[in-house]
């Protein structure tokens, strides 16, 4: 895997080519997929929480063109639920293994990779 890391949400959704000023994302949407596989999320970060990254994400993209996991220490019900309301794919709690990071991510990255072979098929 090759690996990016954003300091911060508002970092990190730059680096997915949004324009912090307007919101929006800085290309026009046109269903392309975005410019990174996959997003691995902290809840817990400075200037946005992860909750909000991931509701702007799922403005431009569905969960099968850009999967979000979510990783957090906080395991209440609450908290889990707030993850997926704001349409994260995944869930995962601290401490985490090496070897279940891989695993959620291979089989995310299989999954949309699968759903995105499905959908360009039909549309072509």
């Amino acid at each position: 895997f090759s690996v990016s890391l954003a300091h911060d949400g508002f970092e990190g959704l730059k680096m997915l080519d949004f324009d912090m000023d307007g919101g929006e994302q800085a290309n026009q949407f046109s269903g392309g997929l975005p410019p990174y596989a996959l997003v691995l999320l902290d809840i817990n970060m400075p200037k946005m929480d992860g909750y909000e990254v991931c509701r702007r994400i799922r403005e431009m993209y569905a969960p099968w063109q850009l999967p979000v996991l979510l990783i957090t220490a906080q395991n209440r019900a609450t908290n889990i639920v707030e993850g997926f309301k704001v349409r994260a794919n995944d869930y995962l709690q601290k401490p985490i293994t090496r070897g279940e990071l891989v695993a959620r991510v291979e089989f995310h990255l299989e999954q949309a990779s699968f759903t995105q072979n499905c959908f360009a098929n039909q549309h072509a």
